[in-house]
């Protein structure tokens, strides 16, 4: 009996020296993080709430009360205009069980077994709160020198005004934030003599023997491309292709064509006309290009089809992004080439040949082609197509000659038209082929 006796003392002495040692300079317990603060639009302000361990004096933590304000002299946060929501994705909290109410808990909502998170308006400022289970079994642990996920926050401005992506915690510290763990057994304060039960919270900010640090992570990525594509389609139609690595402050894009004035002496390319702009958006493909904000993720974009007047023009393409201060930025060149609707291959595998050989050609453009055989002479011995659509590309056939032709030198000649585009010269090619017998 005395030996249970003298271990139970042990464990409740020591429990006085884990959690109540004095200390000219605080203990830190550890790190209350806001990170990845950052724009997903103009008006909505995104960030996660994590609770970093950086002590082992205690595994379980259990609640806290964290305000929140603009750090940017010119913003008001007019309470009027706001709402701040919680991300309904939980893959973005790593608390077991929780659940998220509106203002602060009343006496009905205190959980049990669950985490109560809830979010109001604090005069000027924002206040997050965490309430936790009533039990040390029912917290959640928190592995030493690691993060839990609270969840991701979005402040959200009613009018669509812009939020600037800077806050901070409220000072002093010690008045405006709260946090707790449980101990999970029995503890007597040195200092004041409170005794603590096992399922007590224990506050980790006193500023005296114990306290938490916070830090505040600000997305520092920037706009950043990976690639700006600008490609001949068919039919004087360009396609463009482009893909981010990160976006910052990111509106939307805007697409302009340029052409070289054929009157300067200078290469100054003049972007006249506006291709695509999120801007506009009545047009779904055009609202397609609006931005994501502020992120590290890299996103793809298209634009189809930029409807250019002339052939056989180099057309010269640059994008542009608006940010949200409405300012517009370049971001990267590229030129396109129309051509004529040119065959631009036409070759056989095999020439000379004997009665047959494979034929490989290229068009440039969406065409009707046509494909006949003529004699030395001129007489037309055979007709391969006629006028038949072909779509820009590489194709192949194999020819075979007449079996009454004679051996000699024969032409094949390709002719093509655009499609819808009966002002353009008609475009030829002409293939030598030599018949052997």
């Amino acid at each position: 009996m005395k030996l249970i006796l003298l271990i139970y003392m042990w464990i409740f002495f020591s429990g006085i020296s884990a959690f109540a040692q004095g200390s000219d300079n605080p203990d830190s317990l550890g790190i209350v993080k806001i990170i990845d603060v950052g724009n997903v639009k103009s008006n909505i302000l995104e960030f996660a709430l994590n609770i970093h361990r950086s002590s082992n004096r205690w595994v379980k933590w259990v609640n806290g009360t964290f305000i929140i304000n603009s750090s940017d002299p010119q913003f008001k946060l007019d309470t009027s205009n706001f709402f701040i929501e919680f991300s309904a994705d939980t893959s973005l909290s790593e608390l077991k069980k929780f659940r998220v109410a509106g203002g602060l808990p009343d006496s009905g909502d205190v959980p049990t077994r669950d985490y109560l998170i809830t979010q109001k308006f604090f005069k000027d400022k924002l206040s997050i709160n965490v309430v936790g289970p009533r039990d040390y079994n029912d917290c959640d642990s928190v592995m030493y020198d690691h993060d839990i996920k609270i969840g991701k926050f979005r402040l959200i401005s009613k009018d669509g005004s812009y939020i600037p992506p800077r806050i901070e915690f409220s000072k002093p510290y010690n008045y405006y934030q709260a946090c707790a763990f449980k101990l999970g057994y029995d503890s007597v304060d040195e200092k004041n003599g409170r005794y603590y039960s096992a399922n007590d919270n224990l506050e980790m900010i006193d500023h005296e023997r114990v306290k938490v640090d916070f830090h505040i992570d600000t997305l520092v990525q920037k706009m950043e491309l990976i690639s700006f594509v600008a490609e001949y389609t068919h039919e004087k139609k360009d396609t463009l292709y482009w893909e981010t690595l990160s976006e910052k402050e990111n509106k939307g894009f805007i697409v302009r064509r340029g052409v070289k004035s054929k009157y300067s002496n200078t290469d100054k390319i003049y972007y006249n006309d506006v291709v695509a702009d999120y801007r506009n958006s009545t047009k779904p493909k055009e609202k397609a290009l609006e931005g994501k904000g502020s992120t590290s993720t890299g996103f793809k974009y298209e634009f189809h089809y930029d409807s250019v007047p002339f052939r056989g023009v180099r057309y010269y393409y640059l994008l542009q992004y608006q940010d949200f201060a409405g300012n517009i930025h370049d971001l990267a060149w590229d030129t396109v080439d129309v051509p004529h609707a040119a065959i631009v291959k036409a070759t056989p595998e095999q020439n000379p040949f004997f009665d047959k050989t494979k034929i490989f050609y290229r068009v440039d453009d969406d065409v009707y082609l046509t494909i006949k055989v003529f004699d030395i002479v001129g007489n037309e011995i055979s007709t391969i197509i006629d006028r038949v659509r072909k779509n820009r590309g590489e194709y192949e056939f194999t020819y075979e000659s007449p079996r009454l032709a004679s051996q000699g030198i024969y032409e094949m000649v390709f002719i093509a038209n655009p499609i819808e585009d009966p002002t353009i010269e008609i475009s030829r090619a002409t293939i030598n082929l030599q018949l052997l017998k």
